[in-house]
């Protein structure tokens, strides 16, 4: 059982919590230029530099909050998956439209997530290890799904032969190192799958459907549905 933390650590739980709130509401009210160390202090009533003892900069901010957006979608993808009734492949489609509806209502956090600065590192570089393990928490909610889809619902997967050998070196590293169970051939369905659901709801939150689209569901529902279509479900 986890020691119960005493009240030094209660408090400075507590503060960066406030901390994190007053920077999310920046971010959602006034956008990502907003969010600055000065400002968040003066919000706090506190002075900047009072800032260093929970954070060393902007960027450690900007981390250990956006790594609170991906354990907050995640949460939320999982409890609505708990509290729906069906088998894998139902859970699956509640996961993905459960993973669409808390984009479209947090917008800026979305984005803040997948197309920030502080998320995005160019070049390939390694992302920061905090922000690293929270979106693998959120992928792995997901990956979980699509193995248990795999194990007892006889989805339509690729054969391992059919990857080309350079996805199939880098797919296969990713389940060895993360000891995922299941074949090359499904594990490139899965990505592909993420890649189109992925893709779908970023370009719903981002607005880049709106020059022919005046209400996306329906073209969501029809990508969700050809995804299912692929692996052999009904959604």
């Amino acid at each position: 059982m986890p020691a119960t933390p005493n009240r030094r650590e209660r408090l400075r739980a507590a503060t960066i919590g406030e901390i994190h709130a007053v920077a999310r509401r920046l971010l959602v009210q006034e956008g990502a230029g907003a969010v600055t160390l000065r400002a968040i202090s003066r919000d706090m009533g506190m002075t900047a530099p009072a800032l260093y003892r929970y954070y060393p900069s902007l960027d450690d901010l900007l981390h250990g909050l956006y790594a609170t957006f991906y354990d907050e979608s995640r949460q939320h993808v999982e409890t609505t998956i708990e509290a729906a009734p069906g088998g894998p492949g139902a859970r699956m489609f509640i996961a993905c439209r459960a993973l669409r509806a808390w984009s479209i209502d947090h917008p800026a956090e979305f984005t803040a997530m997948f197309a920030s600065r502080a998320s995005v590192k160019p070049g390939g570089a390694a992302p920061e290890p905090g922000l690293h393990a929270a979106g693998m928490r959120f992928a792995d909610t997901f990956l979980r799904l699509f193995v248990d889809l795999w194990q007892h619902d006889g989805i339509v997967t690729p054969p391992d032969a059919d990857v080309p050998p350079p996805l199939a070196a880098q797919l296969t590293a990713f389940l060895t190192q993360h000891h995922v169970p299941l074949p090359v051939g499904a594990m490139h369905a899965f990505v592909s799958a993420w890649v189109r659901l992925f893709g779908m709801i970023a370009l719903e939150v981002f607005g880049y459907l709106h020059f022919c689209l005046t209400d996306s569901q329906a073209m969501f529902e029809a990508e969700l549905a050809a995804i299912g279509r692929q692996l052999g479900l009904e959604p």
